[in-house]
């Protein structure tokens, strides 16, 4: 199953001001999981990304 990766309005205008090894990356993972879906992705070390808690949770 191929995810479509939708970043929010706020998203995007921050991607506007990241650092540009930080935009490949992200863009990278955005591709990855486009491609193979996140549950492939989540296999690789280093692309485990958790749900949000505490104060964070939702955001």
């Amino acid at each position: 199953m191929v995810t479509k990766v939708m970043l929010s309005k706020l998203a995007r205008k921050q991607f506007e001001w990241l650092p540009g090894h930080i935009k490949i990356k992200l863009t990278a993972w955005v591709e990855e999981i486009e491609s193979v879906g996140i549950s492939e992705v989540r296999k690789i070390p280093g692309h485990h990304d958790e749900p949000l808690k505490g104060d964070r949770r939702g955001s």
